[in-house]
């Protein structure tokens, strides 16, 4: 378990920068390249397929000429062309993740590490964060009309779950399908377990409203002792990067990122996963 030390030890957002940048920027181009290469590749396939089919009629356009062996070997050099494809298209999304990584750096660099606002509580001081992206502030506003405090949710399970903070924004028309919003807050480290009890219900309880997540938050306030304040283990930041929250609303199938908020002793916040202000909130409908 690591600890944040006083104010001015090093963001762990800004601690990344100079680590991730050079392979994320290397993913990028290599991803290019291979899209680039695989534009040459689909001709060729398509041309050595055509040859295979004439030379039956002892025509060809590759070969001089139409001599024994020569269908074998368009078989075979298509094959190869077919099997590079395919290493091709496999290889592709992995580098394209890795290039959303270096866009995600690249504007946390240019936002920096947002600020805590001030407010009496976490949960108050999160929402005015919320609120200062303009992008959503209308949708947020519409959702907190609905906002139950420390609420006990029924998923479709039946059982109950525990939230400190639910909305959602109901079904209208011309204002788009239903949303929902669950928070959980937290004065210790908030462990794999938390992280998987909070998935379970927000899956429960969608299934039963019908309403997809917009967000899933863990916001973790930690408190003060003897200088440091406990940091979440590095499995939980794990979990947090590679893996998302997936599910069913009625024939739709939705995917949320679970994020977590901590408020740092620097007076800033520490996002998992980082998002853009402004940014597209995609469920993956």
């Amino acid at each position: 378990m690591r600890h944040y030390g006083e104010p001015e030890t090093t963001h762990p957002i800004a601690a990344i920068l100079s680590l991730a940048r050079a392979p994320s920027a290397s993913a990028g181009r290599i991803a290019r390249l291979l899209r680039l290469i695989a534009l040459i590749f689909v001709p060729l396939i398509l041309i050595l397929v055509t040859d295979a089919a004439l030379l039956s009629r002892g025509h060809t356009i590759l070969w001089r000429y139409a001599i024994e062996g020569s269908a074998a070997m368009d078989a075979v050099m298509t094959l190869l062309g077919i099997s590079a494809l395919l290493a091709l298209f496999l290889c592709s999304p992995v580098l394209e993740w890795v290039a959303r990584r270096l866009r995600t750096i690249e504007e946390v660099e240019r936002v920096g590490p947002p600020r805590v606002p001030e407010g009496r509580s976490p949960l108050e001081r999160y929402l005015k964060h919320l609120q200062c992206d303009v992008s959503h502030r209308h949708l947020l506003e519409e959702m907190l009309r609905t906002a139950s405090v420390r609420a006990t949710v029924q998923g479709v399970s039946g059982r109950g779950h525990r939230f400190d903070l639910y909305m959602e924004r109901l079904p209208r028309r011309g204002a788009g399908g239903p949303l929902s919003f669950f928070l959980r807050q937290f004065t210790e480290p908030p462990t794999i377990a938390d992280i998987e009890d909070m998935e379970a219900a927000v899956r429960d309880v969608t299934a039963r409203t019908g309403a997809p997540p917009w967000r899933a938050v863990v916001l973790y306030s930690p408190m003060q002792r003897e200088g440091f304040v406990e940091e979440v283990a590095d499995e939980v930041y794990e979990r947090l990067m590679e893996r998302h929250i997936t599910g069913r609303a009625g024939l739709r199938r939705w995917t949320v990122a679970m994020e977590l908020v901590t408020e740092l002793p620097d007076g800033s916040y520490d996002l998992v996963p980082f998002r853009v202000p402004g940014g597209q909130d995609g469920q993956g409908l």
